[in-house]
């Protein structure tokens, strides 16, 4: 039987920001925020993308929604070319695609109370008969979310970190989307409140058939919630796996170093921290050839000659290393 298409497919994705100094200004160069990017998400798949603070992974979400516009490649959502779409077609999609943002404190409007928010996206999109109808979603909105209908009148400056972000969600599903990005939806909050957003998206996800892109570089957050996982490294995908392959058997160095860095619950547990010498290198002007070979620790010189392209090492584990002795190495 041939396998269902998937919901996303994304092909080459690239975005590069020009720098430009003097006056008048000129280009002096580029910053390459993404680049080559490719990979699926199958209807009701979590797909966790994490990586370092300045990887991608907050301009690599926004593109798949087009809130900044791509230098290059194709995205394809159920079959439509994203890229193609103009305004008017774009804002009919805009129902399908939503996005949950990191900061709870400044998505929400501090000028319009919560019903007037979440009935704002109904409007929009021309759901709900009447007022009368939109006021119950509204209602259910909130309710779906673990909050009551009287918060409805409240503003945003009246509700906890925890209870915002639940708002921000209620936003987010209004419109009953296929797809959602959870930019980074819980790393603004307390650990005890992480823990309860969490549940509530997986909850929601299992409950609504959610298709979502999670944001993320807490790797015990990822574990919990994510199906696969793509790890981004200077604007590149550098491995890509179904969760449990990639937490038990990271392929790619960077992957391993991630792992060995995230903090575990059993201090008795035997692992070798793996500590990256050097920097980051700028992505206006990034490494020849792998771009994480300059802190790789198996690097090799023909790792400078060209950019390896993620190749299968394993069943459903994808890794962008021209070494094959490096899986176990921690």
């Amino acid at each position: 039987m041939r396998e269902p298409a998937p919901l996303l497919a994304v092909e080459g994705l690239r975005k590069w920001f020009p720098v430009r100094e003097g006056f008048p200004q000129r280009t002096v160069g580029q910053i390459q925020a993404v680049e080559d990017v490719s990979f699926t998400i199958a209807r009701g798949e979590v797909l966790a993308l994490v990586g370092e603070s300045g990887s991608g992974k907050t301009t690599l979400g926004r593109l798949l929604l087009r809130l900044i516009e791509p230098s290059a490649g194709s995205m394809r959502f159920a079959g439509t070319e994203l890229t193609q779409l103009g305004r008017t077609e774009l804002r009919r999609f805009r129902r399908r695609m939503q996005i949950i943002f990191q900061d709870p404190y400044s998505s929400l409007n501090p000028h319009m109370r919560v019903g007037e928010m979440l009935e704002e996206a109904l409007v929009i999109h021309d759901l709900g008969s009447n007022w009368a109808a939109r006021r119950e979603r509204v209602h259910a909105l909130l309710d779906l979310v673990g909050l009551q209908a009287r918060h409805a009148d409240r503003f945003p400056h009246e509700f906890s970190g925890g209870q915002r972000q639940r708002i921000g969600i209620a936003r987010a599903l209004a419109v009953e989307p296929e797809f959602i990005v959870a930019d980074e939806a819980v790393s603004a909050l307390d650990v005890s409140i992480q823990a309860q957003i969490i549940n509530l998206l997986r909850d929601l996800q299992e409950e609504l058939g959610l298709t979502m892109l999670f944001i993320a570089h807490d790797l015990a957050v990822v574990r919990q919630v994510a199906d696969r996982v793509a790890v981004m490294y200077l604007g590149r995908i550098v491995e890509l796996a179904d969760s449990e392959v990639l937490f038990d058997q990271p392929h790619h160095p960077y992957t391993m170093a991630l792992l060995s860095a995230a903090p575990v619950p059993d201090p008795e547990t035997n692992r070798t921290r793996i500590v990256l010498e050097g920097d980051v290198p700028s992505p206006l002007n990034p490494p020849s050839g792998c771009v994480f070979r300059t802190r790789c620790r198996f690097a090799l010189p023909t790792c400078g000659e060209t950019q390896p392209p993620l190749r299968q090492v394993a069943p459903g584990q994808y890794s962008a290393c021209i070494r094959d002795d490096v899986q176990g190495a921690v």
